[in-house]
This record gives C-alpha cells, sequence and structure tokens, in this order.
C-alpha cells in the first residue's frame, strides 16, 4: 500500500503540493507568534499524527484544505502585518501563497486523490493478515471514490488509478507465482472474482462511512472466517497430495 501512495507524489502537481504545506506547517510552528496566530484563528492543529509516518504530510494536507478559510483570514489579519508575517520575505512568501487561489485548487485535487487510499491503509494496519480478497475489495473501493471525487471525469482520475493497478497488478503477480500448486493459484483468483461480484462488505454506503463503521469485532470475525476456510483448503490440497503420493 505505502509503495501505491509514494506513487501518487510522482503525479503533477502533488509533489509540489506537499512540499508547499511542509514549508508552511514549517514556517507556522518554528515561530512562535505566528503559531499563537494560528490558534487564535483556527480551531485545530495544522500537522495530523499518526502512527503510520509515510502517511502523515497527506493527512497533513487534508487538515490544512479543511482550514482554508481560518488560514487565510489568519494571515489577512491585523496582527499578522505586525508580526513576523510581514517583516521577512519567508512570511511575505507564505502570506502570498495562502491567498492564491491555484495552491488550494491543487491541494483539494491531491486531498481526493490521495486520502480514499490513505482510509485504506489506516484500515488495513489495524488489522492482523487480511487476505488478499478484502485488500482487493477494499482498494477497488478506493477507487471509486477517488472517481466519485473527480466527478467521473476519467481525464481527472485515470492516472490515480493506473498508479494503483500498477502496484496491484505486480503485487498479485508474485502472489500468484508464489503460490506453486496450480490448485491454489486457481483458489486465489477465484477469491479476487467473488469479491469482484459481491463486494464484501462495502458494496453500500460511502467509503470512508463504511471503514469507520467496521467494529474491531466485526473484522476479527471475517478474518476468521477467511482463515477457517483457507486452513480447510490447504487440508484438502494436503489430502490430495498424499493420494497421490501413495497411488504414486
Amino acid at each position: 500500500m505505502d509503495l501505491m501512495l509514494q506513487k501518487f507524489p510522482k503525479i503533477d502537481p502533488i509533489q509540489d503540493v506537499l512540499e508547499k504545506a511542509k514549508t508552511l506547517t514549517q514556517f507556522i510552528y518554528s515561530h512562535a507568534t505566528v503559531l499563537k496566530l494560528l490558534r487564535d484563528a483556527c480551531p485545530d492543529e495544522l500537522v495530523k499524527s499518526s502512527n503510520i509516518r509515510f502517511i502523515v504530510p497527506f493527512l497533513t494536507l487534508e487538515n490544512i484544505v479543511s482550514q482554508k478559510e481560518c488560514l487565510i483570514r489568519m494571515f489577512q489579519s491585523s496582527d499578522s502585518h505586525s508580526s513576523v508575517l510581514a517583516s521577512t520575505g519567508e512570511g511575505k512568501r507564505m502570506s502570498d501563497m495562502v491567498e492564491d487561489q491555484s495552491f488550494w485548487t491543487e491541494a483539494l485535487m491531491a486531498v481526493k486523490a490521495t486520502i480514499p487510499l490513505v482510509e485504506v491503509i489506516k484500515l488495513l494496519d489495524c488489522s492482523t493478515k487480511p487476505q488478499v480478497g478484502f485488500i482487493y475489495d477494499t482498494l477497488d473501493q478506493a477507487k471509486e471514490t477517488i472517481k466519485k471525487e473527480f466527478k467521473h471525469k476519467r481525464s481527472h482520475y485515470a492516472r490515480f488509478w493506473k498508479a494503483i493497478d500498477d502496484i496491484w497488478d505486480k503485487y498479485l503477480h508474485c502472489h500468484l507465482h508464489a503460490a506453486e500448486d496450480r490448485h491454489i493459484q486457481k483458489l486465489i483468483t477465484q477469491q479476487i472474482d467473488e469479491y469482484r461480484i459481491g463486494r464484501g462488505t462495502f458494496h453500500f454506503g460511502s467509503f470512508k462511512d463504511k471503514l469507520s463503521n467496521i467494529s474491531p469485532g466485526g473484522m476479527i470475525y471475517t478474518f476468521s472466517a477467511i482463515l477457517i476456510i483457507l486452513t480447510y483448503i490447504h487440508m484438502l490440497t494436503f489430502r490430495h497430495a498424499m493420494v497421490l503420493h501413495i497411488i504414486g
């Protein structure tokens, strides 16, 4: 999953937006007077924390976008004009950036493209050994969410879908070939096909709501059921191999 998210910044203008967001947060948090202005103007901190370090820049960017209006007010306030914001070149650059509509347009685009995948990563991080079919299902729903965020305009969402598919196809390819037994390969492929048809627990409602509403108990039940099925499959495969060995 991290490989997919790492591939997104290579798509313009995501890397540039992430760098601007990083510069903005570093500027604010390295100046006590500016940080006070932020905390007076905005309800939340800009930097989001997570035990998954590589998703922090994306969560922080989402938070910056959600606080767009108060950030603009902060930089336009009379207090800011008498602070380091107005007295240094760096402060003026940050002020110009926050008041530049193109920054917010690109930031919103980056959030729409990355946050559905970030939500998948957060969900899988809380899970123990999720199965291939479950991973496929969550990724498929993330892709659909990205598509909706971009109003179903293929020219806007296709490059993000491709970034996900490129990594997923390589991952699935490796796992299929790692299963030497052709019967196991067929079962993995069949599991994917079943998820494509049924879409599991994510068939209805918004993707983010579904992720947040899954209880830990329900998640454990799902994985336990899959584990029992796979254990049974392996038992059958082992029995089949023993029979062949005996008759051979």
